[in-house]
């Protein structure tokens, strides 16, 4: 229950990270002291930080609605905890937990899964890791 419990913690935090990161970044309109500091705002094209060129609604087709993937979430997270494995008594025991909370970009779940590979095949068998991504190629799992 303590590793739920932590697990849960650690991807409410990434959220919440998530959210204010992104809050940041997003162009907000501020009050013009005149017409033409308007129009000259409306009509300068979005940056090239990559940020402006992702569809802002990127939602697979085949994907389930996104209020079944939000309902899904808890009992996703409670078979991924379940499939981390038991501890082996006598060593160490290494934990990982990754985010990849970026889904706009493929690079972050790459590297998050990468990061789990690498760290489960470096420090053997007593290491479990735990991926927790927001990328619509994943909303499944």
């Amino acid at each position: 229950m303590r590793s739920v419990l932590i697990t849960l913690l650690g991807f409410i935090a990434g959220v919440a990270l998530t959210l204010f990161i992104g809050a940041r970044t997003i162009d907000r309109p501020t009050t013009a002291a005149s017409p033409s500091v308007a129009t000259h705002a409306a009509s300068t094209p979005p940056p090239a930080d990559g940020f402006a060129d992702a569809p802002i609604d990127a939602w697979p087709e085949d994907a389930p609605s996104p209020e079944q993937v939000l309902y899904a979430q808890p009992r996703m997270v409670q078979e991924a905890v379940a499939r981390l494995g038991p501890r082996v008594a006598g060593r160490p025991n290494l934990y990982l937990l990754a985010f990849a909370g970026d889904g706009s970009e493929d690079v972050f779940r790459n590297e998050a899964e990468y990061a789990a590979r690498a760290f489960t095949r470096r420090f053997g068998p007593a290491t479990h890791a735990l991926i927790l991504e927001n990328n619509p190629a994943s909303l499944a799992t």
